[in-house]
């Protein structure tokens, strides 16, 4: 989710094109996803794993599915609003506050999960939330 609210401060903006946009969180998301996918097969070898470097980054290539997952719900969001005749900008805008609440969910079910309290599940929620609050600052200091 960070990755592509990262990617939305600083591909987009006035005459931003929604294929620029696409196409930069398409690259941006997949080199940081390479990235995990690299890191969790150079470290298997350090727990036993001797296998060679493609048959671990093909294993740690599914075990790090979850970055490019999460980078789809405010993508997703930026499109519909994109293709519903607002600006590119004004779809950002929406991509951003939607991470933020889905931040804030994630970050609240989270701890609800790990069995903490409600109130420390909304700390968590809030703290989570945060994050988006950064990116929706950088944006308006950009652009």
């Amino acid at each position: 989710m960070i990755v592509t609210a990262a990617v939305l401060v600083a591909a987009g903006g006035h005459g931003s094109s929604v294929q620029r946009v696409v196409v930069t969180w398409a690259f941006v998301l997949g080199t940081y996803w390479l990235t995990h996918v690299y890191v969790h097969a150079a470290a298997a070898q350090f727990h036993g794993d001797s296998r060679n470097l493609l048959h671990r980054s093909l294993s740690s290539g599914r075990a790090e599915m979850s970055v490019l997952l999460g980078g789809l719900p405010g993508m997703a969001v930026f499109l519909i609003a994109a293709f519903t005749d607002v600006d590119t900008l004004t779809a950002e805008q929406a991509a951003l506050y939607a991470t933020i609440v889905l931040l804030v969910v994630v970050g609240y079910l989270g701890g609800r999960l790990a069995r903490r309290t409600v109130w420390a599940s909304l700390g968590e929620g809030v703290g989570a939330g945060m994050l988006g609050v950064i990116m929706v600052a950088a944006k308006t200091l950009l652009h």
